[in-house]
């Protein structure tokens, strides 16, 4: 019964630190560090070293409450999630024209014209 108990806490452990994965991915945010992160913590949950439940919980609501919590759009190349501002999809790295031109139209906006500046200076 202990046994079966362990493999139960191990498989939910697995899928849950997948889960935390593929969504930091997504919302492009260091996945392998939040995925051993998550599976690390659930290792010691097994063996007792904290309560399991109660880890998971806290894991849980932990990282829903301090994720990127932007609009999730699917990738026009490879069809997975990502967010929608972003200028590339972290799975393909495709990059968004439509998004990018607007960033780049943004900064030309923004940016200072040296010539202006320096007509400034001589006056």
């Amino acid at each position: 019964m202990i046994l079966l108990l362990i493999m139960a806490k191990i498989i939910f452990s697995v899928g849950f630190s997948a889960f935390i994965f593929y969504d930091s991915t997504c919302r492009d945010l260091n996945g392998f560090f939040f995925g051993a992160l998550s599976l690390a913590l659930c290792i010691a949950g097994i063996f007792d070293i904290i309560d399991f439940k109660f880890l998971l919980i806290t894991l849980y609501f932990s990282y829903m409450l301090f994720r990127p919590k932007e609009e999730m759009v699917y990738c026009r190349r490879c069809f997975k999630k990502k967010i929608k501002t972003k200028t590339y999809c972290p799975h393909c790295f495709d990059f968004d024209k439509k998004i990018l031109a607007d960033e780049l139209r943004l900064l030309t906006v923004f940016s200072f014209d040296r010539e202006s500046v320096e007509d400034n200076k001589k006056s």
